[in-house]
């Protein structure tokens, strides 16, 4: 008797930490939301090399940018440089660990409110906003 109670514990709570696992996001899911590129990185995506950050930065100021990413596989881009904003929107897909964006990939890890994407040309790294 004791030992069908503690199958039947066991198996309760095996079932529990499955549904809790099938409830968890997918990264894609987590991608949806608006988030905030680090300024370094902004520097590097726009062809700054990283050692010359700092500088560029004092002759143009400070830029910034977001991405955000809706259910309806759209991504709007802003970017504001100089007194200058510049808003793109396209369209997006994941496939597995990797966003395509008018068919070029970049691999993508979401850990906590950090994402980090890589291209082949640069590393983002984004927040996520509140």
């Amino acid at each position: 008797m004791k030992s069908a109670k503690r199958i039947l514990a066991l198996a309760l709570i095996a079932m529990m930490a499955l549904s809790l696992a099938a409830c968890s996001k997918t990264d894609a899911e987590k991608l949806i939301g608006k988030w905030d590129i680090d300024t370094k990185s902004l520097y590097i995506m726009a062809g700054v090399p990283e050692d010359q950050v700092e500088e560029f930065k004092s002759m143009v100021g400070d830029m910034s940018g977001s991405m955000e990413f809706t259910k309806d596989g759209k991504i709007i881009m802003i970017m504001t440089a100089m007194g200058q904003t510049n808003k793109e929107e396209n369209a997006y897909t994941v496939e597995g660990n990797k966003i395509v964006i008018n068919g070029d990939p970049a691999e993508f890890k979401i850990s906590g409110k950090t994402l980090t994407l890589k291209h082949e040309a640069f590393d983002l790294t984004l927040t996520k906003a509140k």
